[in-house]
């Protein structure tokens, strides 16, 4: 028998967590790794790509891969002008974005969804050193593109919201 015999599933494709974060593909015989370890689970600590090969008790085989990202509660954009913070992420609603410019921007926030939609505009006109909060509570739970846009950058990132 070759591999894709047994059907694994370590979940969704790519998942964004904090860690540690325990892949368990479940109950066979024997269990291969992408870094070689033999164990019937894996414990992941830092963001990456990562697989699995298993053997059912017949020898048919199995594997599947999946990318861990990080969602660490605090995220940040530093540049030689300004300093974004954005908490909490994932969020159940209010999205505090912090800025600490060295002159005044005016800043755009967006957020997307995976197909690009924009599902929230706000814009912050002259701000050197704010707070801003964001009210997603009318946005479904889902993942999302925090945009981040001024005069002079563009800044992305991942944002969740439950």
């Amino acid at each position: 028998m070759t591999i894709e015999d047994v059907n694994v599933d370590l979940g969704p494709d790519t998942i964004y967590t904090d860690f540690p974060y325990v892949l368990d593909p479940g109950n066979y015989s024997a269990y291969l790794w992408q870094d070689g370890s033999e164990n019937e689970s894996y414990t992941v600590t830092a963001p990456g790509s990562y697989s699995v090969t298993v053997t059912d008790n017949h020898g048919c085989q199995g594997g599947d891969d999946i990318y861990v990202g990080s969602v660490d509660g605090t995220h940040e954009i530093i540049t030689s002008a300004y300093a974004i913070n954005f908490y909490p992420n994932p969020t159940k609603g209010m999205l505090n974005i912090s800025i600490e410019a060295q002159e005044y921007f005016d800043w755009n926030i967006e957020i997307l969804n995976a197909s690009g939609q924009k599902m929230k505009v706000q814009q912050n006109k002259n701000v050197r050193s704010n707070i801003i909060p964001v009210d997603l509570t009318g946005i479904p739970a889902g993942t999302y593109i925090l945009k981040i846009s001024n005069k002079k950058e563009v800044h992305s990132r991942l944002l969740i919201k439950q």
